[in-house]
């Protein structure tokens, strides 16, 4: 009986993929082979000098070389290389919703509550242009969605964390998480640290042993990643990224202070700061986005004398704490502010250029031919990608009465922040606190980084929609 129920659980979920994965297909042909673009011309610069950075995941670029010399040497064809790279991404992408709703089976979750959840995944047009997007965001959100849904079985079904199989499934997935994003693994250490903390001061019998196993398994998994991460740099002879990509809010705040009172700074403290900054690229200060400040900033300067630039950052606090506080606002306004439509133009709204809500332009690399072919776009599907386009680089989608609210990243950031109370109050949801505390801790570091996109938070919302029918049919029949 169990193993009928176990061969049907695999074929919905399977089902369930396919579907997606199918949906996606028109998208694949009108961007064929891929959305090469995002941060792929820094990454294909790296396989090309051979000299590797850890500034983006190195599984990441690492994937990117595999199937683009397999189009090579396989097809002749690198475009075709980056094709296989799309397909790999959209199947992982759709087998890790089809397990999230196999989740939502086992869990009891109300037929009706599924139907809505799978209809956005259907229907929102963002799922198939990210998934055929070259970002390591996209491959992250899948092994997040599959490390929550396996969080909610550890706490909702009696025995799943006891059976070894499961363990080590965990394991592998939420290694595979921390590689393919550099910010999850702070992110994670702040879930593990709140963990403990609700593990000794919040004796319950009842999820007490559930808590005490996650962070067994969250601890080793974030010591396996570092010593996999440790491989992958000394394999590689890889740096570790520049210091600067840490520094995104006290960039903004001191950039901002700068331009709306450059006059007012002492000329000494103003020299100290030019001399870490180019103050053309400061007088280029983008509330939103902080890639123009970063272009500027010395980090050689920064990386010999740290104290220098903090000392700057804390005097200029102690005079200009609004506009520091402005600045953090503005920088995150995607996150929090419904209304904002900032994230939608961060490259400066350029739809011309395939640059609004999300990226649609094509990154040619000169420098490709070295390695034995170039890739190049061939859209297969004019109608497809002239409608996409239209939606989601021209931004129509802003024109939609009430939908439009659906392509807010800070919607879903809500809808988290009210399945947190819920869970916080309510003596029935309780035991779900652990489960959304990665999510939390995920979407908080999101508020400290260069700026919203919306690829960023795609793994928070993909969990938040997938998986408030959990809060919403808590207690209902489960399946065996």
């Amino acid at each position: 009986m169990k193993e009928m129920i176990k061969n049907k659980n695999s074929i919905r979920m399977f089902m369930t993929a396919g579907i997606l994965f199918a949906t996606w297909i028109p998208c694949f042909l009108a961007f064929y082979p891929c959305i090469y673009s995002y941060d792929v011309l820094d990454q294909m610069a790296q396989i090309i000098m051979g000299t590797y950075s850890a500034k983006h995941p190195l599984i990441h670029t690492l994937l990117i070389k595999l199937c683009y010399e397999i189009g090579i040497k396989v097809f002749s064809s690198a475009t075709m290389g980056m094709a296989l790279y799309a397909l790999l991404q959209m199947a992982v992408l759709a087998l890790s919703f089809g397990y999230g709703f196999l989740t939502l089976g086992k869990l009891g979750v109300t037929k009706a509550v599924r139907i809505v959840a799978f209809l956005w995944f259907l229907l929102f047009p963002v799922h198939a242009m990210l998934a055929v997007s070259v970002t390591k965001d996209i491959l992250f959100t899948a092994f997040f969605v599959v490390h929550v849904s396996m969080l909610l079985q550890l706490f909702l079904m009696e025995g799943w964390g006891k059976k070894p199989g499961n363990g080590m499934a965990f394991l592998a997935d939420l290694i595979l998480m921390l590689l393919f994003r550099n910010n999850a693994l702070p992110a994670l250490l702040l879930a593990d640290g709140i963990l403990f903390f609700l593990w000794i001061f919040r004796k319950d019998k009842k999820t007490g042993e559930k808590k005490r196993r996650l962070l067994i398994l969250w601890s080793a998994g974030i010591c396996l990643s570092l010593l996999c991460l440790f491989g992958l740099k000394t394999a590689l002879h890889a740096d570790g990224g520049d210091a600067k990509e840490a520094l995104s809010v006290p960039l903004q705040q001191i950039a901002r202070v700068v331009t709306l009172h450059e006059e007012e700074i002492d000329p000494d403290l103003r020299a100290d700061l030019y001399d870490l900054f180019d103050r053309e690229a400061i007088f280029h200060y983008e509330p939103w986005l902080v890639d123009q400040i970063k272009g500027g900033f010395s980090t050689e300067k920064y990386e010999g004398d740290k104290l220098r630039f903090w000392k700057i950052w804390g005097k200029l606090l102690m005079t200009y704490p609004g506009e520091y506080f402005k600045a953090f606002l503005d920088n995150s306004a995607g996150a929090w502010n419904i209304l904002d439509e900032t994230h939608a133009k961060v490259y400066g709204y350029r739809p011309e250029n395939g640059l609004g809500y999300l990226r649609s332009d094509f990154s040619y690399s000169e420098y490709e031919g070295y390695l034995g072919g170039e890739v190049r776009q061939n859209c297969h599907f004019a109608a497809g990608k002239e409608w996409y386009e239209k939606l989601l680089i021209q931004n129509h989608y802003q024109d939609l009465p009430v939908i439009r609210y659906l392509f807010s990243p800070a919607l879903y950031n809500y809808l988290l922040l009210l399945l947190f109370l819920w869970s916080a109050f309510s003596k029935k949801r309780r035991e779900l606190l652990p489960v959304l505390l990665p999510v939390m801790t995920l979407s908080f570091s999101i508020f400290f980084g260069p700026g919203i996109l919306v690829r960023y938070l795609y793994p928070v919302m993909c969990s938040v929609v997938l998986f408030t029918g959990v809060w919403l049919s808590h207690g209902g029949k489960r399946d065996s």
